[in-house]
C-alpha cells in the first residue's frame, strides 16, 4: 500500500494505512520536529508531541477560524476541532478570519509564547473530505 511513497522525515504509514509519527525519528523542538502537519479524516489535525502540553490556553489559527482551547490537560495526538474544511484559498472561504494563512497553514500558540506556523498536508484525505 505505501511502497514507493516517500514520507516526510518523521512519518510512516501503519498497516491500517494511517499516517503516524515515526518512533525512531529524533526531534529537538517544535520547529525541528516537523514543518508539515497532516489532517486525519477521522481524528483531525495532528499535533506535534512538543506542543501537546500547555498551561492555561492554546490558540489555533487556520485560514477559516481562530480557536481558543482552555485547560491544563495535555492535548491528544489529534485535534478534532480542526479538519480539512478549515483550509483552502481565501477567496473560497466565507469570511476567512486569518486569510494570511491560506491556503494550507496553521498557527499554534501557547499562552505567553510565540506562535509556531506549520504547513498542513491536505492531499490523500481519501473519503474523509
Amino acid at each position: 500500500m505505501s511502497e514507493g511513497i516517500e514520507w516526510p522525515a518523521g512519518w510512516e504509514r501503519t498497516a491500517e494505512g494511517d499516517r503516524v509519527p515515526n518512533r525512531s525519528f529524533q526531534a529537538t523542538s517544535a520547529t525541528s520536529e516537523t514543518r508539515t502537519l497532516h489532517i486525519d479524516p477521522k481524528r483531525g489535525l495532528w499535533i506535534p508531541v512538543s506542543l501537546r502540553e500547555f498551561d492555561k490556553q492554546v490558540v489555533f489559527r487556520t485560514p477559516r477560524a481562530t480557536i481558543q482551547h482552555f485547560g491544563k490537560q495535555p492535548l491528544e495526538g489529534y485535534y478534532g476541532m480542526i479538519d480539512a474544511s478549515h483550509f483552502g484559498a481565501a477567496e473560497e472561504i466565507d469570511d476567512p478570519k486569518n486569510s494570511h494563512l491560506a491556503p494550507n497553514r496553521v498557527s499554534i500558540k501557547h499562552a505567553g509564547k510565540e506562535p509556531v506556523e506549520f504547513d498542513v498536508e491536505l492531499d490523500d484525505l481519501g473519503d474523509g473530505v
